[in-house]
């Protein structure tokens, strides 16, 4: 039986519906399979599709980009259960149902007793980097912004000697 994922849009004009992804599905502002009314969403912003088990989403030169778990992909990427998918301002839950999950049965409260934990699905950063899922590394921003600070300071120091 192939798994069947979810999309949970949480914030936003249409923030609790939920979309089941059957094939291909392209998320934009205008004319998409799940259109939303985001102004920093492109009309055809991402593509979510089906991959043999896999739910793979990818960004359709967007662009404000996507993001998975707030790291900017770059690539065709792996969903999994538990991800958050970031589009403009717009959210959207990724899930896995399960043969006792329908479409029709609400999401659990995350304060909730029967909210599930995902904790245990996700793999360490090294597992992640290893199966090419997008990841951040904070190294590049650090050193972009030390360069960027280094130069103003060089400019004003320049300007205030002259």
């Amino acid at each position: 039986m192939t798994p069947k994922f979810v999309l949970v849009v949480e914030t936003g004009v249409r923030a609790g519906e939920r979309v089941e992804v059957e094939k291909t599905l392209v998320i934009g502002r205008q004319g998409a399979d799940l259109d939303l009314e985001d102004d920093e969403v492109s009309h055809h912003h991402a593509r979510v599709r089906v991959v043999g088990d896999d739910v793979v989403l990818e960004d359709c030169e967007s662009t404000n980009g996507t993001w998975i778990n707030e790291a900017r992909i770059a690539a065709p990427t792996v969903l999994r259960s538990g991800d958050v998918v970031r589009v403009g301002k717009t959210s959207i839950a990724v899930e896995l149902l399960t043969s006792r999950t329908t479409v029709s049965e609400p999401a659990p409260m995350v304060d909730s007793p029967d909210a599930p934990s995902h904790h245990h699905e996700f793999a360490p950063l090294s597992s992640y980097k290893r199966r090419g899922i997008a990841t951040r590394d904070l190294r590049v921003e650090s050193a972009t912004i030390a360069v960027v600070v280094g130069t103003a300071a060089g400019l004003i120091v320049y300007f205030a000697l002259r």
